[in-house]
């Protein structure tokens, strides 16, 4: 993949139920994001660096890590 980070882009399957628990499932799609984005599932334990998310056809891009324990 090429470019900066910024305008790389990935397709992955957004349905209602995404949508409505406010989660999206990125399985297989890992090797996208930079390395410091994953991190534990809680701040107590700490958490990944959060990444911009734009996703067609919401307002408003999403910040979030990527917690990697359930």
């Amino acid at each position: 993949m090429s470019g900066r980070a910024g305008h790389r882009k990935r397709l992955i399957c957004v349905n209602a139920a995404n949508l409505r628990e406010n989660h999206l499932y990125i399985t297989g799609h890992t090797d996208f994001f930079p390395a410091a984005a994953f991190g534990p599932s809680s701040e107590k334990a700490g958490t990944g660096k959060p990444v911009r998310l734009d996703v067609e056809r919401l307002s408003e891009p999403a910040f979030t890590d990527i917690p990697t324990d359930a």
